[in-house]
């Protein structure tokens, strides 16, 4: 059995769970069982509806020093064969400990290494030569680089969509708690021009803005669709012709289906994503949506430029669809079956 543990809410969205519920599901398809470990409620329906266990540990998800030894008595610790943690605010002695107990991956965003057996770095800009704390002799497997990006098993070994002369329907991706209010905000902005797109606005499970967004929307002359509680979201990306998203897992969804796309930051941890994904050439860059009183005005001229140019779009198109396949998870999960054994 695998054991996960990871959170999601309105403050650090669902990002967490959903790339570690991929990564469930291809254990399940190697025949390995998964269960998973929360802090809270939040993500613990979900998590059921997918299929898999779920223990709650009452603890702060912020703070998991605190959780230790809670954690340590689970009959679920005791018996996995790895412990999976998903975490920002998983400290070092957190990562010690339990890799005392048991082998240990750690699902890393950043270019240092974490006091574990398995460091798990499937970002863009993974790449081992460039590890900050090389000089600390952390011993460590590190499978890296973004062929691993655990992405749903419907991602897989799509085709990247067709590019059209013009492109006139736009998906737009706030992630699942869009405590920024970036869906709303630019829902905003779209109804102050005239153009002839058409916008789908995908708005998170978690989001508080769903009501003031469809108010927008049933003034829009039926230029904006409110999408929530999306259950096809490979459909909704395949139909679409471009995409702007903030710059998390779902970048990854995006390039499988080979739709151009335009990211932003959201967070600091979301910077080097966005900045990778532009400098390769894969993505646009609308750079970060915080302290920014131009960032609407600019990211819907982005929008709009970019809709009229077939030949960036297409080379867009091309880079993302080469560099995902869809079937990281898959790969991921044989590969830390066999450091299992």
């Amino acid at each position: 059995m695998i054991l996960f543990r990871a959170d999601g809410n309105k403050e650090i969205g669902t990002g967490h769970i959903m790339r570690c519920l991929s990564l469930a599901d291809a254990f399940n398809s190697l025949g390995e069982i998964s269960e998973f470990v929360t802090a809270d409620d939040n993500m613990k329906n979900l998590i059921n509806v997918r299929g898999y266990t779920c223990s709650v540990l009452r603890s702060d998800f912020s703070d998991m020093d605190t959780e230790v030894e809670a954690l340590l008595r689970l009959d679920s610790f005791k018996t996995a064969k790895m412990i999976i943690v998903d975490s920002y605010y998983a400290s070092d002695d957190y990562l010690y400990t339990l890799s005392a107990h048991k082998k240990t991956a750690y699902i890393n965003d950043y270019l240092t290494l974490r006091p574990v057996a398995v460091n798990i770095n499937y970002n863009v800009f993974a790449d081992s030569e460039k590890i900050s704390n090389r000089e600390e002799g952390i011993k460590s497997v590190e499978i890296m680089g973004p062929k691993y990006a655990p992405l749903r098993r419907e991602f897989q070994d799509l085709k990247a969509i067709e590019i059209k002369e013009v492109a006139g329907n736009i998906l737009f991706l706030a992630g699942g708690s869009d405590p920024l209010h970036v869906a709303l905000n630019f829902a905003k902005e779209v109804v102050k021009h005239s153009d002839d797109n058409h916008y789908n606005i995908v708005v998170g499970s978690l989001s508080e803005d769903l009501e003031a967004i469809k108010d927008i929307a049933g003034k829009s002359q039926g230029r904006i669709e409110v999408k929530h509680n999306v259950s096809d979201m490979k459909s909704l990306m395949a139909s679409s012709d471009l995409a702007v998203s903030a710059a998390g897992s779902t970048l990854y969804e995006l390039c499988a289906c080979g739709v151009p796309t335009i990211n932003y930051i959201l967070a600091d941890n979301q910077r080097l994503i966005s900045e990778s994904f532009r400098d390769k050439g894969v993505m646009l860059s609308a750079c970060d949506v915080r302290d920014n009183p131009f960032f609407y005005n600019n990211l819907y001229s982005m929008v709009t430029d970019l809709s009229k140019d077939e030949k960036r779009r297409r080379e867009l198109s091309e880079s993302a669809h080469s560099l995902v396949d869809g079937n990281g998870a898959r790969r991921l999960a044989v590969e830390l079956e066999e450091i299992i054994k």
